[in-house]
């Protein structure tokens, strides 16, 4: 499974700045698989709303 999830990071650094349409990005604060850093680094684009989703983490 990490290299699926190495592969779907780096396409999406690759890719983020092509993002055209408005986007709401959802991240738990108790998250321990992905940085919460990395998805307030693409909040910053254009057209694009960071959510912090509290006592929230990432479950597979």
């Amino acid at each position: 499974m990490g290299a699926e999830i190495a592969f779907v990071q780096d396409y999406v650094q690759e890719n983020i700045n092509r993002l055209t349409i408005p986007t709401i990005v959802l991240h738990g604060d108790n998250d321990k698989v992905c940085p919460i850093d990395g998805n307030k680094e693409i909040s910053k684009l254009e057209n694009v709303k960071f959510v912090t989703v509290n006592n929230s983490c990432t479950k597979f």
